[in-house]
């Protein structure tokens, strides 16, 4: 097991090492698939338009990907989840796993948003979302992804 940046792995000859070295499992923390939201986390070399092709060239060596995807960053839009999903559907196998961004004490999220905040809340919610739904997307993607089918999505 081991975690990488999915920029690293467009390097046939690391994902040749990775295998014979033994490696199954791989973490990336791919954070989007929205490159304004990658960008607003500094994550600009993550390059979604490549990351089936990089859980691809895993899959032929026979090494798993473990995907780690945010909801809730700044440009997120109702049906993110469900664009998410039918992204994820897409690619080899993986063991997906989905997150609500989170704001530590000490950060400069956490930092941007005690500015923001409003008294009751240091939960960070898109612009395009209210406050009951930011939390849906993980909601709806979690049992989609695990099963092949969940009602209504």
């Amino acid at each position: 097991m081991a975690q990488i940046s999915a920029n690293l792995l467009r390097d046939e000859e690391l994902l040749d090492l990775i295998a014979e070295s033994g490696g199954k499992w791989i973490f990336i923390g791919m954070e989007s698939l929205d490159p304004a939201n990658l960008a607003s986390v500094a994550k600009t070399f993550n390059k979604p338009a490549e990351y089936a092709r990089v859980l691809e060239g895993l899959a032929r060596r026979n090494v798993y990907a473990i995907t780690s995807l945010i909801f809730g960053l700044d440009h997120d839009t109702v049906g993110v989840a469900q664009r998410t999903l039918a992204q994820v559907r897409q690619w080899p196998p993986v063991l997906p796993v989905f997150g609500q961004i989170t704001p530590f004490p000490a950060t400069p999220l956490y930092t941007r948003l005690e500015r923001a905040a409003t008294p009751h809340s240091l939960v960070p919610v898109p612009s395009a979302f209210t406050r009951t739904s930011a939390c849906l997307p993980a909601l709806v993607v979690y049992p989609a992804s695990y099963i092949n089918s969940a009602p209504g999505f």
